[in-house]
């Protein structure tokens, strides 16, 4: 696994084309070991293919997840955003947040108000590509 930190975060969105039109696959949390892992199928630049992404949340675990109606997966309509905020990890999936606010303009109580995001402690993440 490979740590998600400031100094790594726009290499990986780069990569894998800031997670636009991925299908988030498998949400599986593990409250008492207060993790959150991820897989979600995106498109790699670097293998030139679409890949299946495991990102792994972990350490004081918080999140919203709201999934539309009959719907067995969740597309990413805009882009994921990888946000820092008080020392933890957000991920916030919600395409009306991410899609009109600049990232300098994020505050906890955005992140909070958001549809879907996930926070923790720390996060990393690996792929099928290696």
């Amino acid at each position: 696994m490979v740590a998600l930190t400031p100094a790594t975060c726009h290499a990986f969105l780069e990569r894998f084309e800031r997670l636009d039109g991925a299908v988030v696959e498998t949400l599986t949390l593990d409250l008492q070991a207060s993790t959150a892992t991820l897989l979600v199928r995106a498109y790699d630049r670097e293998a030139g293919d679409w890949r299946t992404l495991r990102c792994e949340l972990r350490g004081e675990l918080e999140l919203r997840w709201h999934q539309a109606a009959q719907t067995s997966r969740v597309l990413l309509d805009d882009h994921l955003e990888i946000i820092w905020l008080e020392g933890r990890t957000y991920f916030v999936l919600d395409p009306l947040q991410t899609s009109t606010l600049p990232p300098t303009q994020w505050t906890l109580e955005i992140v909070r108000r958001s549809s879907c995001y996930l926070g923790a402690a720390r996060a990393a993440w690996s792929s099928d590509a290696g």
